[in-house]
């Protein structure tokens, strides 16, 4: 369940709290199970993609809800949970047939076609035309039972295949349940969606001190100080992923930089500890009770 934390109260009656939240699995049982643990202090529950929370901020405004009324948690990850690991790392480099001195991009998710990996391959083969250090990875496995990203996942490694530029520069790999250890094997995190409702991948990047690169695709845009600890894409397209790409594998130093500052802005901001720390403060203050 992922926490995208609108919670209203202060200018509704006493008890009566209102949650906004991404279900991201058996979303009706969840959304059930949750009202009915807080039904004695009026919780309502809306699940769904960022869009359709940012309709029902709206709502609530419209009804007469104070803006300052309205607090945002962000999703929080366990930090230490991924932090780098270069021996890890340095092994999964060598299964894949990279080597240091190669820069590695990799797109971690879903394989689906709203995830891009398409586009993130043509912008690889793009790159690699000006920068022969790029390599790639595409982790990831389509949803069981979804037919379509069984198709695209099949699309994906032909496309991989049939370009003399990628053949021994990608590997495909399926989910992994070690995604620390795979954000170690690689240099650069990359996003290549049409729409992203959160991003959790880009936090789990950040922590790991890497930088991300990023189509303007949603929620990575909120997450992404572009220039600080990452690149959007001007556009969600493979020659603007390509730009931003070659950006960050010509200058090491720069995805560095990029990299530190991502960790610390997951540290202040979207931290396990900074949502805890976020909404037990709420709560407190509709309690009465500031933490």
């Amino acid at each position: 369940m992922e926490l995208f934390g609108i919670i209203a109260g202060a200018a509704m009656p006493v008890g009566f709290i209102f949650l906004v939240i991404h279900l991201r699995k058996h979303r009706a049982a969840a959304k059930a199970h949750f009202e009915a643990q807080h039904a004695a202090e009026g919780v309502k529950v809306f699940e769904g993609t960022r869009a359709e929370c940012d309709k029902a901020l709206h709502t609530l405004a419209d009804a007469g809800v104070a803006a300052e009324a309205i607090q945002h948690v962000p999703l929080g990850v366990d930090v230490a949970a991924f932090e780098r690991d270069p021996e890890a790392g340095r092994q999964l480099r060598r299964d894949w047939g990279f080597g240091d001195e190669d820069v590695v991009c990799g797109a971690i998710g879903r394989v689906q076609r709203v995830k891009g990996q398409l586009r993130f391959l043509e912008a690889l083969r793009r790159a690699r035309a000006q920068a022969p250090q790029v390599r790639g990875v595409v982790i990831g496995s389509p949803w069981a039972g979804d037919a379509d990203g069984a198709a695209y996942a099949i699309e994906v490694a032909r496309e991989a295949a049939a370009w003399p530029l990628l053949k021994a520069a990608v590997t495909l790999r399926p989910h992994t349940a070690s995604v620390r250890a795979a954000l170690s094997a690689i240099d650069i995190v990359v996003v290549s969606s049409d729409s992203e409702s959160f991003g959790r991948i880009v936090i789990e990047a950040m922590a790991c001190g890497l930088p991300v690169v990023s189509t303007p695709c949603g929620g990575p845009e909120e997450i992404i100080v572009d220039g600080q600890t990452g690149l959007i894409a001007p556009a969600i397209d493979a020659a603007a992923l390509t730009g931003a790409i070659l950006a960050l594998a010509t200058a090491p130093d720069l995805r560095a930089a990029m990299g530190r500052s991502g960790c610390q802005r997951v540290i202040e901001r979207f931290s396990l500890e900074s949502q805890v720390r976020a909404t037990a403060g709420i709560y407190g203050e509709l309690l009465g009770k500031p933490q």
